[in-house]
């Protein structure tokens, strides 16, 4: 388990993952994440991520409506997904407004990891 920061040079606690799921994804950690901004532990973890490369990563925000519509919001999404991170994302399609839902995860996940989905 990583419970703090590590210092470069320094071995990751964590094991090699085959994905990574952000789930929920708050407007704070899409914020943060798309413009790079470590300032928690969390938000660290996902930043390395995105800059190693590798696992494929989904995010799956969970939002109200009037931060989905906030214009910050609408350019991280974008960035994210111009950097590589799957997202997923369907705020007016049924059945909630909020998450997509289980299965469409499960779903990508499978189609991203086929050799270790179960």
């Amino acid at each position: 388990m990583r419970t703090d920061y590590k210092l470069p040079g320094e071995a990751d606690p964590l094991p090699k993952a085959d994905a990574i799921l952000v789930m929920p994804a708050t407007f704070n950690t899409i914020n943060k994440w798309a413009q790079g901004i470590g300032d928690t532990l969390a938000a660290n973890i996902l930043c390395e991520a995105l800059g190693r490369g590798t696992p494929p990563i989904v995010a799956v925000p969970c939002l109200k409506m009037d931060l989905v519509r906030h214009p910050a919001f609408k350019k991280n999404l974008a960035l994210l997904r111009e950097y590589g991170i799957h997202v997923l994302h369907e705020p007016k399609k049924p059945p909630s407004p909020l998450m997509v839902p289980w299965e469409k995860i499960f779903e990508t996940l499978c189609t991203l990891t086929p050799d270790t989905a179960g």
